[in-house]
């Protein structure tokens, strides 16, 4: 897994990028995102903003990664409300780092509706 921050002005993002064989590999690998996660909002707080995940797989797994994705997004105790405050946007990729599917988790506010793209938006 890779972890990159960002911040500008008052706001900070978090970019995941990870490589997954299966939907069982990345429920395993969730657990480290899980840390990862609940360490950055520990460190920043209020100032978090976004959060962008992009998982490299095979296609034919790309179905059973997303839902796994939504299920913690909606379900998982201690993530959902810090996902569920922030803009998750979620990127799935082929094996040749081509993009196969991008997503944003829930409904942006007025405030981000009306914000231009972020700076930190890069793909």
């Amino acid at each position: 897994m890779q972890v990159m921050q960002f911040a500008k002005e008052s706001g900070v993002a978090i970019a995941l990028s990870l490589t997954s064989d299966n939907a069982d590999a990345f429920a395993q690998e969730m657990r480290e995102v899980k840390a990862v996660l609940l360490d950055w909002q520990a460190k920043h707080g209020g100032q978090c903003e976004m959060v962008m995940l992009t998982v490299v797989s095979d296609p034919e797994h790309h179905a059973g990664i997303e839902l796994l994705i939504q299920q913690v997004y909606r379900d998982e105790a201690e993530l959902a409300p810090l996902l569920q405050s922030v803009n998750v946007q979620v990127a799935l990729l082929n094996a040749r780092g081509r993009p196969v599917k991008e997503f944003t988790l829930g409904r942006p506010t007025a405030t981000q509706r009306a914000r231009p793209k972020p700076w930190w938006q890069f793909w």
